[in-house]
Formats: structure tokens, sequence, C-alpha cells
């Protein structure tokens, strides 16, 4: 019944802790976060079910003050990658691309494979999909890399944190032809078949003496004889002539695109060179694709190009689906630029995905002027709208966080987080698209209604059955008014399904007016409304007129939800509480242990209503509730007794996988009375936690200590405290308290552990 309102409610106020602005949208129950690998069908991708999936991805280099060296053994901190996959992950992002580096190679080449490890589970950890990009370096071996290839495909096949593996970021003509080819394959542009068809540019005699010139940025690699170099620095100048032409036909041609020039009769004297060219990436491919599919048969395949003809290439057939690189200019042109790009891709390529695998805009001119977050957050938005209502495979924003230290100022602003690592309008804006995608409701049903400029602004709106995302500073769909004091992210979607429920997020400050009697004409007009404001408040109110006009904040997210007649009857009828602050009730023998062991204060408020579990440690199925700081059981067999309800042992599910940290690990029993020794674990007890141990329950309420007194982070406010784990509770020393009752206090694991099983 709560189950999209409570998770997007729940995990908005959990990114409110993390992040010290408003919550950015969570993402519902989804298709999108299968815990099985995604493949291609026709083109689009789907999950293991069947289930379609729109890519909503990132580029990730590494946490804003160490991108491109987060493999570096001096730079490499789980803790920050967990930070920002869990910040991308409640925003809604469901993959990120992340890249083998020269420092993650030699790891890897030498056998540590702990790095990469680590970032593997960390994304299966927070639902993400992992796009590998390989051979971020230099290397031109082509055996040599795929070896490469191979062993991390091998090690990884079936895992579902790898949704893939792009070949390489943005591969040259000029790599393509410097690429060193196993002596038994034939390479079509280096042969005699290229002179034959274009004639010389530079003699045999004359290449052999260039070996220590360079060709732009390219030199005759040394391991070429002399013949083979002969060919290379031909291919070279004649790409270049042929490049030229295509780009002289698209400056007369404005209404095209570069990647159109083969289609146009202009081209005809060049068909014979580009067939011979993606004849030889067809060869370079080969060897590539083949040793990761010798590991691992089902692996997803693509490569990153940034190149438009060589995008469009026949070889890319042999990708499971492509991959376009454009960074448009400001304004309404820039975004249709890179549109019909794309177009001109899926006209290319009609049975495979298209993703646009890296786009943005920064906050931060080469200059080192700013450029609004609305207009940025308005481009980019209208993007992903748009390949989202063409039915493109998805998009990944370069990138997850701006660059901090960069000295490149348009590089250091593309983050979708900003310098501090807070959401930036643009992260909001994608939370909202996130939310709706994933909804139970969703359908692919958007529609474009307007793509236009307004100046140096573009002005969008997209429309769904069950939404409607704009940039309008004024704009009506149905039920749903919109007015917002400049042009940004404006997003409102709803659901029926079960009972009214109704999202809204906004990049400007502005008002929205819903008519919630036209929008739910199935609604029971006697029950009460509850609206969760972006501090997590909540305002239980009765509206009779049917009409909701709130005042919205940018950066901000807001829910509506209608009380249901059940939930309605039991917290009037007195058997039950019902708490506004989580939407939950609390009742019967829960209720009854409930204030009468600490209440509140002991263990928070409820956040599920009452369901049947089956408990870990006997494998029995009881009725159980989960609170902030624990798990109620009903034990029919204890009725009458102290122990019909029994707590669970969150402690004991909580450390799982970390019993080799050295706090978990037993001690010899101490010498000194003021310590408590528990054989049964090897732990002892001391200070102010045996005092408090003592004083609320002891070992009936709290079970033995699992651990040693050390120090961690909080995960609800990112402070430093003493904490030692029970086998039910985990107690933090709170110092701000000292002198109150407050001065230990219970960790939240009743919230720790639904939010890892992505329930919050």
């Amino acid at each position: 019944m709560y189950k999209n309102i409570t998770r997007f409610i729940l995990a908005l106020l959990l990114a409110t802790l993390l992040l010290p602005m408003i919550s950015p949208t969570a993402n519902a129950s989804s298709p999108m976060r299968s815990n099985t690998p995604y493949r291609v069908n026709g083109a689009q991708f789907v999950d293991g079910s069947g289930n379609p999936v729109f890519l909503i991805g990132a580029n990730y280099e590494g946490h804003n003050d160490r991108a491109w060296l987060m493999w570096d053994n001096s730079r490499f901190d789980p803790n920050l990658i967990n930070q920002d996959f869990e910040i991308a992950s409640k925003g809604g992002i469901n993959t990120l691309r992340v890249f083998i580096q020269s420092q993650l190679r030699d790891s890897l080449n030498y056998g540590d494979w702990g790095k990469l490890d680590t970032v593997v589970n960390l994304a299966q950890r927070h639902g993400l999909a992992l796009l590998i990009t390989f051979q971020d370096y230099s290397q031109p071996d082509l055996l040599t890399e795929a070896d490469l290839d191979r062993r991390i495909a091998a090690r990884y096949a079936g895992n579902p944190a790898i949704f893939g593996y792009d070949l390489r970021n943005e591969l040259s003509f000029g790599e393509i032809a410097a690429g060193r080819y196993p002596v038994n394959m034939g390479v079509p542009l280096l042969s005699d078949e290229l002179i034959r068809g274009y004639g010389e540019r530079y003699p045999l005699g004359y290449v052999s003496s260039m070996r220590t010139s360079a060709y732009g940025k390219l030199s005759i690699p040394a391991y070429m004889d002399d013949r083979t170099a002969y060919y290379f620095w031909n291919a070279l100048k004649i790409w270049e002539e042929f490049r030229n032409a295509a780009i002289s036909w698209q400056v007369a041609h404005t209404s095209k695109t570069l990647m159109d020039f083969m289609d146009a009769p202009e081209s005809g004297n060049w068909q014979g060179f580009y067939n011979l060219v993606s004849r030889t990436l067809d060869v370079w491919m080969q060897i590539r694709i083949g040793a990761i599919r010798n590991a691992d048969s089902a692996a997803l395949v693509t490569l990153g190009w940034n190149e438009p003809l060589l995008a469009r290439m026949p070889a890319n057939n042999q990708l499971n689906f492509i991959s376009y690189h454009n960074f448009p200019s400001e304004g309404y042109d820039g975004v249709i630029s890179t549109l019909s790009f794309l177009e001109s891709l899926r006209t290319q390529f009609k049975d495979r995905p298209v993703v646009l695998e890296e786009f943005g805009y920064s906050n931060l001119r080469f200059d080192g002027s700013s450029l609004p977050q609305n207009t940025t957050a308005s481009y980019e938005t209208a993007i992903w709208a748009y390949l989202n209502w063409r039915g493109f495979g998805g998009g990944y924003k370069w990138m997850l966080s701006n660059f901090t230290p960069g000295i490149n100022k348009f590089e250091a602003g593309l983050g979708l987080l900003d310098d501090n690592n807070q959401p930036k309008l643009s992260f909001y804006a994608l939370s909202a698209l996130a939310s709706y995608f994933g909804s139970e409701q969703y359908q692919s049903t958007m529609s474009m209604n307007t793509l236009q400029p307004s100046g140096r602004e573009v002005i969008y709106s997209f429309t769904a059955s069950r939404g409607v995302f704009t940039s309008a500073t004024n704009f009506q769909y149905g039920a749903v008014t919109i007015q917002q004091e400049q042009i940004s992210p404006f997003a409102v979607w709803w659901n029926n399904s079960v009972q009214p429920e109704l999202y809204i997020t906004a990049g400007s400050p502005g008002e929205v007016t819903v008519d919630l009697q036209a929008l739910f004409p199935n609604r029971d007009p006697k029950l009460p409304f509850r609206l969760i404001q972006p501090n997590g408040q909540r305002i239980q109110f009765t509206n009779d007129s049917g009409i909701l006009n709130l005042k919205v904040q940018p950066g901000a997210a807001y829910a509506l939800t209608q009380f249901d007649k059940s939930e309605t009857a039991r917290a009037q009828g007195g058997s039950s509480l019902l708490f506004a602050e989580t939407g939950h009730t609390l009742g019967g023998a829960f209720r009854y242990y409930w204030e009468r062991n600490g209440g509140l204060s002991m263990y928070g408020y409820p956040i599920t209503e009452e369901f049947t579990e089956q408990n870990p440690q006997d494998g029995k199925t009881y009725t159980v509730q989960y609170f902030e700081r624990a798990r109620f059981e009903y034990h029919p067999e204890n009725h009458g007794t102290q122990y019909e309800v029994l707590l669970g042992h969150l402690g004991r599910a909580i450390i799982s996988g970390r019993e080799g940290e050295a706090p978990f690990q037993s001690v010899p029993r101490p010498s000194t009375s003021n310590r408590l020794y528990f054989s049964e674990t090897g732990h002892t007890l001391g200070s102010g936690f045996r005092s408090y141990w003592e004083k609320n329950g002891g070992l009936a309420q709290f079970g033995f200590p699992l651990s040693e007194e050390f120090s961690e982070v909080n995960p609800n406010d990112g402070k430093t405290y003493a904490v030692q784990y029970f086998e039910r509770a985990r107690f933090e020393y709170h110092p701000e308290n000292r002198g109150t009752p407050y001065e230990v206090l219970l960790g939240q694991l009743g919230m720790q552990i639904l939010k890892q099983r992505g329930w919050l």
C-alpha cells in the first residue's frame, strides 16, 4: 500500500541526512533496478525478466577531489566511492561508466584485483550496473590488450553488477591504423589495396626517412617495417582528405550531419576508402570482442565513439549497442545538433540500442564565467526526456561530480554534483525523471509537446498519461497547472493503482495547482491526505474542494498520498497509533511492548506495517514489524509470557561480512573487574555502555556484545562516534548529549537493514 510513497520519502529523508540540502527524489520500485544482468532485445535493453530498461547513467572518474586518480594506490578510497555510489543510486541513476586506466591495469597485471573487486561489490550493494571501459591509456598491441579484456570478462562473467564492456574511449582513425595486429591477420587498410584505389601521397623512400617526424600528433610506430609504415603514412593523409570532403559537404548542407555524408551522391568517390577503413575496424574489433566472448559469451560490448564517420561504419554491427559522445554548444541549436547525430545513428543501426554515452553542460565556461544551473538543467533534461520519448537506449551524463581541482574550468563544472558533492538542479531534474520511469505505473507513453528556443534557454514539455515534465514558466496539462519564476525543470507525476499518490519536484520558486478530483476521480473525498515536504514534515489535511495549491522551492521534492480506509479505521478506532511522521501504524502486542519498553526514544518510529518474514536464526516465519532501531517479532509459542514479543538480531545481520575486522574479533578475558566478559562471544562491556546496557534491559533487550568499542562513521550524519555492536543493537556515544539521558543512543539498524534491501 505504501510501497512507492514510503520508499520515496524515506529515501528522501536519508538523502537529507547525507546531503545538507533539500533532498532529491528517490527511485521507486523499478524494472530498471533488476538484480539480473541486462541484455539486448532488438533496439532496447531489458533485464533478466524481460522488463524494459532505460539507462540513466553517469560517467564516474572518482570522487571530486581525485578524478582520473581514483585507482592510484595512495588515492583509492572505498569510503568515498561508496558515498558517491549511494548518492547516485538514491538519485535514480541505474548505471555508471568506469574506466580501466593505467594504474588499475598495472595492478591487475600483477594479480591484484582488490580495487576493481571493491568497486564492483559496491556497485552491486547499491543496485548499480557498471559499464567498464577498457584501455583508457595508449596500448597499440591488440593481443596484449585483448588478454586483459579476457581476464576481466572471465572474472566477472554473470556478475549482476556488470552491465557491459566498452572497448575503447573515443577510438581514433590513427589508433586503428597504428594498431599492432597479429602477423597472420590481413589488415585491409595497410595493404596495396589502399594504394591501388587512391594512389600514393608519399612515396616509399620518403616515408622510410620520416620515422622521427610526426603527422599531427602521430608518428610511425617503431614496430612497423618500412612497407607497413608506407601504407600507414598514406592512410593518414587520405583520411584527412576524406574527412575534409565530408566537412565541406556538411557545411553546405546545414540540415544534415557529418554522418549523412556517406548517404549523399557526393561521397561516391570515397565509398571504397570508407569500406576499406570499415573492414580494418572489423579486424580490430574481432580481436578484442573475440577475447571477451571467449570468456563470457553473454557479455554486452560497445565502443564509445566521438568521431561521427567512424561511429556509423558497418563494422559496428559487431557491437551489441552503439555508443556516441557529443558535448552540445549552449542554446537550442546545440541540443538539436546532438539529437540529430543520434537520429542518424539510429537510422543506420535499427536493430540495436543507441546510447548517448557522454554528454553534458558545464556550469563554468572556458573563460571561467558561469552558466546558471537552471539553464544547464533545462538543456540536459530536454535531452534525457527526448531519448526516452524516441526509444533510445539511454544516456550517461559527463560526469557524476565536478572535478574540483581541475585547471580546465569547463571540465571542472560538468558534474551532476557540485564542488561540495551536493546535487545541482540537473541532479534533481534527472531524479524526477528516474522516479517516474521507475514507478510501477510507468509505461513508455511519453510524448513531446514542445522543444523550442527562448533566447539562450530551451523550453521543453513532455507529457504522459500520468506525468508532465516541463521547463516552461507557465504550463497547463489536464488537471495540472504549473507556474514558476524562470525557465527551469519542473515535474509532476502520479499514480492511482491502489490509492492516490502524487509527486512534485521543482527547479525554480513557483506554484502548482492540481485538481485532485479530476486526477483521481475514484478517490474517497472523506479520506484525509498526507503531504510530505522536503524537510520530512508530514501535514495531514482533508481537502473537500479537491484542489491542491502548493508553493514550491527549487531542488525540492514533495509527495502527496491519501490514507486508505483500513488505515484510517485503525487510527480512529483507538487500538492502533498512526504516526504521521512515517505513515505507519502500531497496534496490538507490538504497541503494548513498544510503550512499556522505551517507546520512541528506544526504538524510534515504525517504518513498516506488520507483515510475515522468515527469521534467519531458526528458519521459522513470524509476524514482524520494523522500527528505525529494531525489528519486533511476535512469537506465539511464548503467548502470555514476557517473551511474546522479541527483538530481532539486527546487530548480527548488519555486521555480516565484517567478522574479520579487528573490533569484531574475540579478545582475552580482561584482568580487571570493571569490564564484563562474555565468553559466549569473546567480547567485553564496560564504562558508559555497560551502564546503559544494565539499566535498559541488559541481555534480554540487547543480547550479547558482538564487538569491542571502536570508532565508526554514522551513516546518517557522517560523523564519527564511539560505538559497540550487540546482537540486537548498536550503541553510540554522543558527547554532545553528555549529562543527559541521550548520552548513549541506539543506532538506526532497522533503517539500515531496509535500505540494504532496497525498500527505502
